[in-house]
């Protein structure tokens, strides 16, 4: 059987993306291993070969792993090797010098995601932006193909290199039958759900509950954990008061779980250079949960939720404008319901990842040809 190696130095093990979507889907053709941040040296798990690495909290020790992924990917005996993080890209190139096929999976469009990293300079950001697209823009050439999320990240690299395989959910399917439309609660749930961060806008979503009418009772739910200690402690001292869950971290069908029993889903994302274009995976995973949408009034959003008809967009920087539009889905239970059909139907047809499934298992059959 044909091998396949996938490498990590960044993900967790069982990342979504990487290894319940990609992995499990080549393992259906393909011998695949998969190496990526764990606690545990190997275990094999759905048919996969997973071997772990150490993580580690000081950058300067990363390169450590950069050496085992060599070592491995060598020993692996695989044809392709399909790497998820920027700092691999020397890595990849010493590969497919050594006869290695090389995809490189672009999970973000990182010259402007470094534009709005904390903790580079000000004045750096453009800079380096400016440099890494550049270096990454000359590495691809190397590669055999790269794996864009966005079209929009697509379009930093050549035409013919290039496939696009959107970050849509996965369909589980004993979830999904179990969403019901009518969610009349005593105390209405508003969800967030994913790694929290301050451009996320956590802290606008709690400031907004103070401009919401009292006759429509409501608690927040926050679900995952934080990006730093510093900005959790800031969340905790202002939920105070406030009728905030903070559910930290929780398995990714646990997550589906509350979707599914919410009343309404959040994405009010800073306007972020990153986020402007970005496909955000959690939109689509609050359609699939039946969830009417409150997001983040960016164009490309914006399309997506009056296309589909399934939420309305706000000021993300404005708690007053994320509560009107979180009063009028509660006003109007007729048209919240409508909004979660129209998700629901919407992700069931279009926005799953079935239908990326395809243009993966495509795009390593050419590579493989």
């Amino acid at each position: 059987m044909k091998k396949v190696c996938i490498i990590t130095s960044v993900h967790p093990w069982n990342d979504i993306r990487i290894f319940h979507k990609q992995a499990k889907s080549l393992a259906a053709k393909y011998e695949v291993q998969l190496h990526g941040i764990a606690p545990f040296y190997y275990k094999k798990v759905d048919g996969i070969d997973v071997f772990g690495l150490p993580s580690y909290s000081q950058r300067w020790k990363r390169p450590l792993n950069w050496l085992r992924l060599l070592g491995r990917t060598l020993k692996s005996g695989a044809s392709v090797v399909h790497f998820h993080d920027p700092e691999l890209i020397p890595l990849g190139i010493v590969l497919r010098c050594l006869g290695k096929k090389v995809i490189y999976d672009v999970h973000e469009n990182y010259p402007l995601s470094i534009l709005s990293k904390e903790w580079l300079p000000v004045y750096l950001r453009k800079f380096v932006a400016a440099v890494f697209k550049l270096v990454e823009k000359i590495a691809a050439i190397f590669f055999n193909r790269v794996v864009a999320v966005t079209p929009d990240i697509a379009s930093n690299f050549k035409k013919g290199d290039v496939v696009v395989i959107k970050n849509y959910p996965l369909v589980i399917d004993d979830l999904i039958k179990e969403v019901e439309f009518k969610r009349n609660q005593e105390i209405h749930t508003l969800i967030f759900v994913g790694l929290m961060r301050r451009v996320r806008g956590i802290a606008e979503l709690v400031k907004s509950l103070d401009y919401l009418s009292p006759k429509h009772p409501v608690k927040l739910q926050l679900v995952g954990s934080f990006a730093d200690e510093e900005f959790a402690r800031e969340i905790e001292e202002l939920s105070r008061g406030r009728n905030v869950e903070l559910l930290g971290q929780v398995s990714h069908r646990e997550a589906i779980g509350l979707m599914v029993k919410a009343t309404v889903g959040l994405l009010c994302f800073h306007p972020a250079p990153n986020h402007l274009t970005a496909m955000p995976n959690k939109m689509f995973e609050y359609m699939g949960a039946g969830l009417p949408i409150v997001a983040s009034d960016f164009p490309h959003w914006r399309k997506i939720v009056q296309q589909n008809r399934c939420g309305v967009t706000v000021n993300p920087l404005n708690p007053a404008d994320i509560a009107r539009g979180i009063e009028y889905l509660l006003n109007n239970p007729d048209l919240r319901e409508e909004m979660g059909r129209n998700g629901h139907k919407a992700y069931l047809e279009r926005y799953n990842w079935l239908s990326q499934e395809r243009i993966l298992l495509e795009t390593y059959e050419k590579l493989f040809d």
